[in-house]
């Protein structure tokens, strides 16, 4: 068991939980033998357990979690905005879903790729509307929840933002949309 990649261990299993019900984990803790708490008729004591994790008993190599402080979120995420008004490059966009991607799903040494898919990547229907909100808020755009799930990938919800930041940006004549 000391030859175990843990972290490609928890990685797959929170893939799999993801999967299964469309929510991704918070944390995956790998337990050793025995060490689970169980009644005399063998049944899982959840209290005990949610007890023991919240007291950090549980040997635990937990994937790496930790938020980033919040004056840093903020000021990457801010100086990235304002690069994003003037310049729309898709670059920019990816770079920005980075940081965000980084606070939202707390782990800061993540790196985007553009076949990355969502899902993959713990977007799941809660963590999706918590996303479109945010776009929507500090990008002033209007996404829908559903295009998240549509994009599929870190490309295609980088394709959707700049579609969206096109639109909400006030077109000169004759460069508007024909229908």
């Amino acid at each position: 068991m000391r030859n175990l990649d843990v972290a490609a261990i928890k990685h797959s299993l929170a893939n799999r939980v993801v999967e299964a019900v469309g929510l991704a984990p918070f944390d995956v803790v790998l337990v050793g033998p025995l060490r689970i708490p169980r009644t005399s008729s063998g049944k899982l004591q959840r209290t005990k357990c949610a007890q023991l994790y919240q007291e950090g008993a549980f040997d635990q190599e937990r994937l790496d979690k930790k938020p980033l402080p919040v004056t840093a979120q903020w000021s990457a995420r801010t100086a990235l905005l304002a690069e994003l008004k003037t310049t729309k490059d898709p670059d920019l966009v990816r770079q920005y879903l980075q940081e965000l991607f980084r606070t939202r799903l707390h782990q800061p040494a993540l790196e985007l790729q553009p076949d990355d898919e969502l899902a993959t990547l713990g977007i799941d229907s809660v963590r999706a509307m918590e996303l479109v909100n945010t776009l929507n808020q500090d990008l002033r755009i209007s996404l829908e929840p559903t295009w998240v799930f549509t994009a599929n990938t870190v490309g295609g919800l980088v394709a959707t933002i700049e579609v969206a930041l096109w639109v909400a940006e006030p077109q000169a004549a004759g460069q508007g949309i024909l229908l």
